[in-house]
């Protein structure tokens, strides 16, 4: 086994280091990036949800009582 200097392990640590960095941007860029998907997909599923309110005949009530997951009209504040 090879003995390393003081000199070579600190340019490991420092080589290490900037390595460290540039893995801590990427994470960051991807996080960023999972965000705005994460936005786009929730806006894109609202304009859905609106577009089908729209076509619904069914009363405010009954598309409340169905999402709060109510079953009979006891239970529905609406």
């Amino acid at each position: 086994m090879r003995t390393m200097t003081i000199k070579t392990i600190d340019a490991k640590i420092e080589d290490t280091e900037e390595k460290m960095v540039r893995a801590k941007q990427r994470y960051k860029a991807y996080v960023k990036e999972l965000e705005d998907l994460e936005d786009q997909k929730k806006l894109l599923q609202s304009k859905e949800v609106e577009k089908a309110l729209s076509k619904t005949k069914r009363s405010y009530e009954e598309i409340m009582a169905f999402l709060m997951g109510m079953e009979n009209e006891e239970e529905n504040p609406y």
